[in-house]
């Protein structure tokens, strides 16, 4: 998954790295906030606040990156346009899977391994 935005911002252009940014920062923001709600329901704040702060700031960061991308040449924008349908390819099917192994009672192992991180203020 990472191996090929690597690949493109290391030899085609950097700039491609916005489609990936766009993809997951367009993931929160459309679905964010639901994902959050199941998530707490499951693992509880303590293991859920990283989506909570993407669900409320990546609304912001979307509308900058749009700043920058309109200055890009047509080129650019094509790369970063090809990257965004990959990653969201990509991204689709990691959270197919996740599904997946959830319904194969792999969710039971997953939840006892979140149980047992502690937290701040016990660590």
């Amino acid at each position: 998954f990472y191996e090929c935005q690597y690949y493109k911002s290391s030899y085609l252009d950097p700039i491609t790295l916005f489609g990936y940014i766009l993809a997951l920062e367009g993931l929160s923001v459309t679905q964010g906030k639901f994902i959050h709600k199941q998530a707490l329901e499951s693992f509880g704040e303590r293991a859920t606040g990283f989506l909570r702060v993407h669900c409320e700031d990546d609304v912001e960061h979307i509308q900058s990156a749009f700043k920058h991308i309109n200055q890009l040449n047509e080129g650019q924008t094509q790369m970063i346009k090809d990257n965004f349908h990959q990653t969201c390819t990509m991204y689709g099917i990691f959270l197919s899977e996740i599904v997946k192994a959830s319904s194969r009672h792999e969710y039971d192992s997953i939840h006892k391994i979140v149980q047992d991180i502690p937290s701040k203020a016990t660590a």
